[in-house]
């Protein structure tokens, strides 16, 4: 965060002056690799972490405080067919500061084919996008930063993609249709509180470069 922001502000309708400590932050990482597959950890320590509190004001947590990230990603071919995962488990010992979803992953679930004699590559599949629900951050436009609340949970919404590409030579062109189960009337998909996330839609487009 921007201490000097954060210490002194001054408009309309915000209004603070305060004297805060510098941030400091210790991060310690790591990673084991096994052929397409990479399963790590990361965990970081925090002193005098500054945030915005649910009355939209800085607040300094001069207690230290950890947050622990466990992760896996990586690709399993399958001849043809292939599946691409990332999933993140996360905890805080910060929970009055720091909010969380507890689990965030994406499954790509799909298959890949030469075409039109070895001159063109196909690839479509699914995309499966899901993190639990938490009390995410709101987000005040006057200040146009996020803030800390207790009141509106999100997540636990399965987002779901139908994709497909296609490569010939210098000709690209993909086609992709977002958020399929919005299409069953169940409209809890938000990125953050009182803002949906992307909405039920297909979507398209091309390249095509030419040389002389």
């Amino acid at each position: 965060c921007n201490i000097k922001y954060l210490s002194h502000y001054k408009s309309n309708r915000f209004n603070w002056n305060l004297n805060l400590k510098k941030e400091r932050f210790l991060i310690l990482s790591g990673e084991y690799l096994y052929k397409n597959i990479t399963l790590g950890a990361r965990m970081q320590t925090l002193n005098n972490y500054t945030y915005f509190d649910d009355s939209v004001a800085p607040k300094q947590n001069r207690q230290t405080g950890t947050v622990l990230q466990i992760f896996g990603s990586g690709t399993i071919p399958i001849k043809r067919f292939g599946v691409n995962f990332r999933g993140v488990y996360q905890t805080t010992s910060m929970k009055n500061s720091i909010h969380l979803p507890a689990f965030t992953g994406m499954l790509d679930l799909y298959y890949k084919n030469w075409i039109f004699q070895k001159h063109g590559k196909l690839q479509t599949g699914f995309q499966f996008s899901y993190f639990t629900k938490y009390y995410a951050d709101a987000y005040m436009p006057a200040l146009r930063t996020f803030y800390i609340q207790h009141k509106t949970a999100i997540g636990d919404y399965l987002m779901i993609t139908a994709y497909a590409t296609l490569k010939v030579k210098t000709f690209r062109m993909f086609v992709k249709a977002t958020n399929l189960r919005g299409y069953t009337g169940i409209y809890n998909y938000f990125s953050t509180p009182h803002y949906p996330d992307i909405a039920p839609g297909v979507f398209f487009g091309i390249t095509w470069r030419f040389y002389n």
